[in-house]
């Protein structure tokens, strides 16, 4: 009686295993564009714009994937990076998103069936502190983003 529990849990905990490491959402990625969403005035203030950070991400995607495509002509998946900052008092607070977008189906109740775009990878971070250095400091995150997503994409793509 003991030995069917035993395989039987063996079993679970190998299939616990197996789907908690089997993402694959990055799967036969090839092709990707760069989204920056506007920045507000806040996050303009301190020092940043948005070609910077579309350079700075086009950079390390290019350093760290670089056999992914990237560019925005005719692409159906997104980096997409977006910066929220309120500065106070000689303080800033800033969220920090940085998320891949790709096509979907969804399948409705009545079986009709929906294209869109689903968020399948994303980081994020609250950062605060001085004023002075915020510009910097985002660009640590994002870079520790790009290379996160960079190992997730190595992962998902054998």
């Amino acid at each position: 009686m003991k030995i069917p529990t035993l395989v039987c849990a063996f079993f679970c905990l190998f299939m616990t295993t197996k789907l908690a490491h089997a993402s694959q959402d990055l799967a036969d990625l090839q092709h990707i564009g760069i989204v920056i969403e506007d920045l507000d005035p806040d996050s303009e203030s301190v020092g940043l714009t948005k070609q910077f950070l579309s350079d700075m991400v086009l950079v390390g995607l290019k350093r760290d994937v670089p056999k992914l495509k990237i560019d925005n002509e005719s692409v159906s998946s997104f980096f997409y990076v977006q910066i929220t900052t309120v500065t106070l008092n000689n303080g800033t607070a800033c969220a920090i998103d940085v998320a891949l977008e790709r096509p979907a189906m969804i399948v409705g109740d009545n079986g009709k069936i929906f294209s869109t775009v689903a968020k399948v990878w994303d980081k994020g971070s609250l950062l605060k502190g001085p004023t002075s250095g915020t510009a910097s400091r985002i660009r640590d995150f994002i870079n520790d983003f790009v290379t996160a997503f960079a190992a997730q994409y190595y992962k998902d793509n054998p």
